[in-house]
């Protein structure tokens, strides 16, 4: 990628887009809100064309056969994660400026003004595939509830 490509993939309002679009799509399978530290972890499979092309073709797929599937998800991650933290970060805090999401006292996420994110996805066409991949990948990790374990099928180590 070339450096404009990046920075113009890495803008705030941009990772807030995929940021909440993870956030909806777990919170809507989940027993629990999304952990604080998922959406820093899940964007950077979403970024990563090969990673995103792979993704299961429906949110009915199952989390861990996935990446038993395609183990190749899992090489590199650990660095991409590390490299794109601080452009995350600036789109949570954008995100919870806005007060489009919030955080409990277990640092679990809440999507609050889900409207507002939806308009802005459906104005932007051309970034609805990165949007429909996070939300689709949001679900399946929020229907495997099992939280340790995805972070170790994805050798994550907090």
């Amino acid at each position: 990628m070339q450096n404009n490509e990046v920075s113009e993939l890495l803008n705030p309002a941009f990772c807030a887009l995929l940021y909440s679009s993870i956030v909806d799509g777990y919170n809507s399978k989940a027993l629990k809100k999304i952990p604080l530290y998922l959406p820093y972890i899940l964007i950077p499979i979403i970024l990563h064309k090969e990673s995103r092309l792979v993704l299961p073709k429906t949110a009915a797929s199952k989390f861990h056969l996935w990446l038993q599937n395609e183990p190749q998800i899992v090489v590199g991650l650990t660095e991409r994660v590390n490299g794109l933290e601080p452009y995350i970060s600036k789109s949570s805090l954008l995100l919870r400026g806005q007060g489009i999401i919030d955080l409990d006292e277990d640092f679990r996420v809440s999507l609050i003004d889900n409207k507002k994110i939806n308009k802005m996805i459906k104005n932007a066409e051309y970034i609805s595939e990165y949007t429909f991949a996070a939300k689709k990948l949001g679900v399946i990790c929020g229907r495997f509830n099992c939280e340790s374990t995805m972070l170790a099928l994805l050798g994550i180590k907090l």
